[in-house]
């Protein structure tokens, strides 16, 4: 005897759900998969989308002069590679002699902290003579190339993906507008087309509006530190003001690196453990006072992250794309969210990461 026609219909319908949800764990899986593989060219166009999105307000200023668009945004590359320029001159020269020195700041760093890194070295050796019994018959080659030849292979990989930046930042503040226009164009109903260019209107204000928010305040913290640490007679204050700059970008975790380098320099420099612990202390207390007090009350509900869905966040985008992507990671999480608090089957994506009213 056969199954009634309504448990016949619900089977088909869950078959279809379970279906639905197997392709959709495919598109996931094929998405990463793409992510990671094609980094090399996806991390340019997402570090120049998002410096040309924090930029483009300078362009629009220009404009109101009546500098053309093309010019204008040469204009600003121009500045910025200028700006760049002399920042790393200003910087080479502290931050060439601590990475010269970091092996000696290692090693006092463990004289310092002997009683910690002994349990360490016993863990090591344990785990180096098991290493050795599991394979008795293998000799491990380690072929070495000077520390000139990686430096300069590192330094021209970087310079080309800079380049690329660079050409794309112009490219993008030059046509963005243009490139909008077309593909508005080709969507098939007015719906669609006032619906990608509010999506478009507000990424370009929400995102530029974080992204310059949050460089102004990490400059003025980057200069407090520096002035700090001067005062607390720490080697090189203006290095750390600038790391303190650049890992702020990256919220807690880049707080908490730079509280360990902070930390490590300290111990070599000042001869009483309780004069060492003064400087970490004093980072500790001003990012977290930026954290917690200054950024928050700047921009308040503008960037709806949880802090739950940032530190995941972060931990998948810095482990999918590496440090490049823990420094972009708040900004593409807050895109996503825009984008899928404007489509009714992607809101309960948003929802994850904040609620659709922009509450956290």
């Amino acid at each position: 005897m056969g199954a009634p026609p309504g448990a016949r219909a619900t089977d088909h319908a869950l078959g279809a759900r379970w279906g639905s949800v197997a392709v959709t764990g495919l598109f996931v899986l094929v998405c990463l998969y793409t992510l990671y593989f094609a980094q090399v060219f996806l991390i340019p166009v997402c570090v120049a989308a998002l410096v040309a999105l924090s930029l483009a307000p300078v362009v629009r200023a220009l404009m109101r002069y009546r500098v053309p668009r093309t010019l204008a945004a040469g204009l600003v590359c121009a500045a910025l590679v200028a700006l760049t320029y002399l920042g790393v001159q200003s910087l080479s020269g502290p931050a060439t002699t601590f990475v010269e020195r970091a092996p000696v700041t290692l090693r006092k760093v463990q004289r310092r902290l002997g009683q910690v890194s002994r349990p360490l070295e016993k863990v090591s050796e344990f785990t180096e003579r098991v290493t050795q019994l599991m394979s008795p018959g293998r000799k491990l080659k380690v072929e070495t190339s000077s520390v000139e030849e990686r430096l300069l292979t590192r330094a021209t990989a970087f310079a080309s993906s800079v380049m690329v930046v660079l050409i794309l930042i112009f490219f993008m503040l030059s046509t963005g507008k243009d490139l909008l226009r077309r593909v508005v164009t080709l969507l098939p109903n007015m719906t669609n087309k006032k619906r990608v260019v509010a999506i478009v209107q507000r990424l370009g204000t929400d995102v530029s509006r974080y992204l310059i928010t949050i460089a102004g305040i990490n400059l003025l913290l980057g200069g407090v530190v520096a002035v700090s640490l001067w005062w607390l007679d720490m080697p090189t204050p203006l290095l750390w003001g600038a790391m303190a700059f650049s890992f702020n970008f990256i919220p807690y975790l880049g707080a908490l690196a730079g509280v360990v380098v902070v930390a490590a320099v300290s111990l070599v420099t000042f001869p009483a453990f309780s004069d060492a612990l003064l400087p970490p202390a004093v980072y500790l207390t001003l990012t977290s006072l930026e954290g917690m007090v200054i950024t928050p009350s700047v921009l308040g509900r503008r960037l709806p992250v949880g802090p739950l869905a940032l530190v995941l966040g972060l931990l998948f985008w810095g482990w999918l794309w590496g440090i490049v992507g823990a420094f972009v990671a708040v900004p593409l999480m807050a895109a996503t969210k825009i984008v899928c608090d404007r489509f009714h089957r992607t809101r309960w994506v948003g929802a994850l990461l904040g609620t659709a009213n922009g509450r956290g």
